[in-house]
């Protein structure tokens, strides 16, 4: 009875938090968040705080936000790009290789947002792990790129 309920402590608890992080996506997105989390099950992890950035990741001067994912079927981690403004959605990680990233961010323990600098009018997402390399990953031409900063791809 005692295992019966903690699992469902657990459970509630779980519950509780994908709602919390649901209703962190802002209106405008929650659309193309639905559909692309449907098709792809993919769920915002709680694993990297915060789970969600916002920042200007394609340069039209329109905030953007970062979704840190995991999904359901594979367990590998990843990101996923929604661009206000437009429909279109970018995942890298999660199962979509990137550079030296990989297909899965399951290595990296921490993210923020690199602001543009004078060559550049949008931001870039920087991944890292502690005590290892670290990299950019910058929307250019149309998609999501990486830019490895330090030594050598994460371990």
């Amino acid at each position: 009875m005692t295992r019966i309920l903690a699992a469902l402590g657990l459970f509630c608890l779980a519950s509780a938090g994908a709602a919390r992080a649901q209703a962190v996506i802002p209106e405008w997105a929650k659309s193309a968040w639905t559909i692309v989390a449907k098709s792809r099950a993919l769920a915002i992890s709680s694993r990297i705080k915060p789970a969600i950035l916002q920042g200007d990741f394609d340069g039209d001067g329109k905030i953007d936000i970062a979704v840190f994912v995991e999904s359901a079927k594979s367990h590998q981690q990843g990101i996923v790009f929604l661009h206000q403004g437009t429909s279109r959605v970018f995942v890298v990680g999660a199962g979509t290789p990137l550079g030296n990233g990989g297909d899965d961010f399951e290595w990296m323990d921490s993210w923020s947002i690199k602001a543009h600098g004078p060559k550049s009018r949008s931001d870039a997402v920087l991944v890292s792990r502690e005590g290892s390399a670290s990299g950019l990953v910058i929307f250019a031409n149309g998609r999501y790129r990486w830019k490895q900063q330090g030594d050598g791809p994460p371990t």
